[in-house]
């Protein structure tokens, strides 16, 4: 399986993941030094980027484990995401609450088991705003390989990953009509865990129908949703108060991010140059999303702006440092399939 995997490996996606996590960092130097609001539909949208970009890149091993039908293998996938994505994330929030604080015990075990955001992303004291993306993807990790074993049971839907991913999708399409909100929808909608285990489905949906979907098709879904961006970017205040525009953006951002992975997975790239920089710059990502505001917040706190250009040359040291560190070796202990 682990072999499988790197020769289906999507490297042009890799460089997807850096740009993304560069975006977030950069808007929000805008947003937290010069109090600057114009690119941040940027950061919402490279947020979302991430969401669709797991699902595609990590369908292989849900299909292998959801096929396989072995429980070994469900725990194998959890192990490797965890060991992936948990001691950076604890090392962060242990960073982030020795700089900040972390407001009362409760709170702080909250943040260490993904929680704080769980129904609303509310937290008493929010001491590393950027954790709530990361609660949505491990509790997506846990649900949705679970959630396919359960749907694949039934026996009209046995077997068809494509028709139970799309009912899970329309499920939370009406969850969220539902319970609409019409103030605080970034806080108890967008940043919600309850309300956003369907957003990396979109990407998984795109892995499995990447070769039965046709160019044109493809194209047409690609510039509905540059439309739709182009449109709430020049007015604001859609997402905020425009209930059609809410509950069109999930489905917008999931089926146009999830078009343009198509898109870009079928560029291929011989140059071992650029597989090599595209590499790196994808294992440096997850560094850069998680640290990135800790150096933010620490630069307000002590008076010291040493300018973006500088502060993202930094933030970029700082996780090629850490990538070889310490998540070089936990990467190279994660355990394999059977």
């Amino acid at each position: 399986m682990e072999k499988e995997n790197s020769k289906d490996h999507f490297l042009f996606l890799d460089l997807i993941r850096y740009l993304a996590a560069s975006i977030v960092a950069l808007t929000h130097y805008e947003i937290y030094f010069l109090d600057q609001y114009r690119f941040e539909i940027l950061t919402i949208l490279a947020v979302e980027v991430f969401f669709v970009l797991s699902g595609f890149v990590l369908a292989k091993q849900i299909i292998y484990v959801v096929n396989g039908k072995k429980f070994y293998n469900y725990k194998i996938f959890l192990i490797r995401r965890w060991i992936r994505t948990i001691p950076p994330y604890f090392i962060a929030i242990i960073c982030s609450t020795i700089l900040l604080g972390y407001g009362d015990l409760k709170n702080l075990i909250k943040h260490l088991f993904y929680l704080q955001n769980f129904i609303s992303d509310t937290p008493s004291y929010n001491f590393f705003s950027v954790g709530w993306s990361l609660s949505v993807e491990e509790w997506f990790y846990i649900f949705f390989p679970i959630y396919l074993m359960l749907m694949c049971k039934i026996k009209l839907l046995k077997e068809n990953l494509i028709r139970n991913t799309l009912i899970l999708l329309l499920i939370y399409f009406f969850l969220r009509l539902i319970f609409e909100f019409e103030h605080g929808w970034g806080e108890n909608v967008r940043r919600s865990v309850l309300f956003r285990l369907d957003s990396i489905a979109y990407g998984f949906l795109a892995y499995l129908i990447r070769d039965q979907i046709g160019k044109k098709s493809i194209l047409l879904f690609f510039f509905i949703g540059l439309i739709f961006f182009i449109h709430i970017s020049s007015n604001k205040t859609l997402l905020n108060y425009s209930s059609f525009f809410q509950q069109s953006f999930f489905i917008i951002t999931g089926t146009f991010f999830g078009t343009a992975l198509l898109i870009l997975s079928r560029i291929k790239i011989n140059s071992k140059n650029i597989q090599t920089i595209f590499g790196f710059l994808a294992r440096i990502s997850y560094p850069i999303y998680l640290f990135h505001i800790i150096f933010l917040t620490s630069m307000i706190k002590f008076s010291f702006n040493i300018g973006i250009v500088s502060y993202f040359l930094v933030v970029n040291i700082f996780a090629f440092i850490f990538h070889y560190t310490v998540e070089f070796s936990l990467l190279k202990s994660r355990p394999m399939y059977s």
